[in-house]
């Protein structure tokens, strides 16, 4: 591909930009068979001359289209309209992506867009339509702004869209890319509302037959973090689950437990007016995961028989076990998943759950629920599984 160097004369921008519009006349002149994009100059796309200008809709399907060397038909239109129909006539583009009239290919594509062209150009797709950016970071398409930030709707530069078509190359010659894991985290969260995939996948793994046909992120039920009993009285929900890297001073979610310094581990130990006597902050406990459940109560129509909390429905994750309790009860040894607070039991909806040093008993799935915060077992409540995996079911470190 011919590549264009910052700071030419204004007339050969002025050629470039012509190169754009007149390219299809010129075809249909000079051929009436269909033609390679990346072996015919007037085809190629002109690479913009300011790297740092914003790239086209349809100069990006322009780029993808000579990558993937896809013939070019003659088609209605002009512009970057033959190259949005070969673009669609090879599944890489849809009329629900964006418009392809010419108003709308001269907008510049935003990331989000990006990363639905890239994910089809190597062989990826989905129904879903939050799905997208975290397919395009899972792969290495695309990497994130910098501490976790997708900027679904920001632009690209022809900088960046050069780097993503060597991607594209890479990945469709069997090459394998490195992903940004913090990007792959947040794409993971505006997905399917956790991230406990990416940041802790050692913990959340299972049998192949258990998600045959699809990846172990789809076991997450994203249709169950809404909660409600049959009687009407309470519905809730949980809105996120984020696991937050304590080893990692770069985790982006860091700051979502601030003041950390306040947040304490309860060992089950005496309590004074529900205050936990112990003072272990989780500062101590590096090597570990926390788990924050981000949730909220919709409507609780009979407080006698459900509590409101701020923080909605109740939470449990199962599984993660001590070998010896003794040694958390009395000798404060993080060997289990524990309850977070910060000035008294269960204001905080959050776990800490250590790297090393738990076991599962003999058959005991890992799994994580969320549940109705019933006064009694007599009024309703039920339980909602979110995710169920086998584990990795080792016994000691």
């Amino acid at each position: 591909m011919k590549k264009w160097m910052v700071g030419r004369f204004t007339i050969v921008l002025v050629t470039a930009l012509l190169v754009g519009v007149t390219s299809v006349a010129e075809d249909k002149a000079g051929a009436n068979t269909a033609t390679t994009a990346s072996k015919q100059e007037a085809a190629i796309p002109a690479a913009l001359p300011i790297v740092n200008q914003p790239v086209q809709r349809g100069e990006f399907l322009k780029l993808v289209v000579a990558t993937l060397e896809l013939p070019l038909e003659e088609a209605a239109g002009s512009g970057y309209e033959v190259y949005a129909k070969t673009a669609r006539d090879h599944q890489l583009y849809v009329e629900t992506d964006f418009p392809s009239s010419y108003q709308s290919l001269s907008k510049p594509i935003t990331r989000k867009e990006v990363a639905r062209v890239v994910v089809r150009a190597t062989g990826g797709n989905t129904q879903e339509d939050d799905k997208w950016m975290y397919l395009a970071t899972k792969s290495g398409l695309l990497t994130g702004l910098g501490k976790g930030e997708l900027g679904e709707d920001k632009t690209i530069t022809q900088a960046q869209a050069d780097k993503i078509m060597e991607r594209i190359r890479t990945l469709n010659a069997g090459g394998q890319l490195k992903a940004d894991k913090y990007a792959v985290s947040s794409a993971e969260l505006a997905w399917h509302k956790t991230n406990i995939f990416t940041v802790m996948p050692e913990f959340f793994v299972t049998r192949e037959e258990h998600y045959k046909g699809k990846t172990i992120e789809d076991l997450w039920r994203e249709d169950l973090m809404v909660i409600e009993t049959k009687n009407g009285l309470y519905k809730g929900q949980l809105d996120a689950l984020i696991a937050i890297d304590l080893e990692d001073p770069n985790d982006p979610n860091l700051k979502l437990l601030d003041p950390i310094q306040e947040l304490k581990i309860d060992f089950n130990g005496a309590r004074i007016n529900n205050v936990p006597v112990d003072n272990y902050p989780i500062t101590d406990w590096k090597k570990s995961y926390v788990l924050l459940f981000k949730g909220r109560t919709i409507y609780n129509k009979d407080k006698t028989k459900f509590a409101t909390y701020q923080h909605g429905p109740l939470t449990s994750i199962h599984g993660i076990e001590p070998p010896d309790y003794q040694l958390f009860r009395e000798k404060k040894v993080l060997n289990q998943a524990a309850s977070l607070y910060r000035k008294e039991a269960n204001d905080v909806e959050a776990y800490i759950i250590p790297k090393e040093g738990w076991i599962q008993e003999k058959e005991r799935q890992i799994y994580i629920t969320i549940k109705t915060p019933a006064l009694s077992e007599w009024v309703g409540g039920i339980e909602n599984v979110l995710i169920r995996v086998d584990g990795p079911k080792y016994i000691k470190d």
